[in-house]
């Protein structure tokens, strides 16, 4: 399949979480994320978005396992959350540029706020882990931007021969979740569009309600599952149904190798 394919960008999303009490939340396994992602389909959802949280799978292989086991995952966009305190943004560029191929160019990434998961193992305060994170964007977009190996050295990343291979893959959008900080930087980088809650009317919640009861959990607050993205820079969306040049070497001063 062509990555170039134009794709439709989100538009209902499905987070898929549990709640912090709930048994699948310590055990999650391939069968309960198929049974919600089944219902994203059934309730009329067009992108899946994977959490990235401590306790959970990690996101990537979540998203490869409903690649290839979910029959109808053709029909979902997958999205995926990035924190740069767990990944390093070489590899992070590498798992997106893989994961872009093989779906046909469905994936997108959401950047999550990059709290401390234990403020005791991370000393970094809120000014530090947002350099931390302008850092691992800029070494994301540069190793998109041209095949020619990247070399950086940051105060938080180094890259030596950083380099994706060639697969014909675009570089999936970033979006960001409203009202987290910052939600969407301005010239920092490219911001598709931002996450709101959102209602997504009677049937899709009862839809997915009815997953959460063949798993026997509850399901968790609403707002924490439906989101709506809303499109940036200049790129009108309406919301949906029922709802409210050359290589750069960023900050490195070095010359290219």
């Amino acid at each position: 399949m062509n990555c170039q394919t134009k794709v439709r960008p989100p538009r209902q999303i499905l987070r898929l979480g549990f709640t912090n009490e709930s048994a699948i939340a310590r055990h999650r396994g391939v069968r309960e994320w198929m049974t919600l992602a089944s219902a994203a389909l059934d309730a009329g959802f067009d992108t899946l978005w994977i959490p990235s949280d401590p306790d959970d799978p990690d996101p990537w292989m979540v998203a490869a396992t409903l690649l290839t086991d979910l029959s109808d995952v053709s029909q979902l966009g997958l999205m995926v959350s990035l924190r740069a305190s767990t990944i390093l943004p070489v590899a992070a560029a590498h798992l997106a540029q893989s994961l872009q191929s093989l779906s046909g160019g469905r994936v997108s990434l959401q950047m999550t706020s990059d709290h401390p998961f234990d403020d005791r193992h991370d000393h970094l305060n809120l000014d530090q882990r947002l350099a931390r994170r302008a850092e691992f964007l800029a070494i994301f977009d540069a190793l998109w931007r041209d095949p020619a190996p990247l070399h950086y050295r940051g105060t938080y990343f180094q890259v030596e021969n950083g380099q994706l291979p060639d697969l014909n893959a675009r570089q999936p959008a970033f979006f960001w979740e409203a009202g987290t900080e910052p939600s969407c930087p301005d010239g920092a980088h490219p911001c598709a569009g931002l996450l709101e809650p959102f209602d997504p009317g009677e049937f899709a919640r009862q839809t997915i309600e009815h997953a959460y009861q063949v798993l026997g959990e509850p399901m968790p607050h609403s707002p924490s599952l439906f989101y709506a993205a809303r499109v940036s820079r200049g790129i009108a969306l309406a919301p949906p149904a029922g709802s409210t040049e050359g290589r750069s070497h960023p900050d490195t001063g070095e010359s290219q190798a």
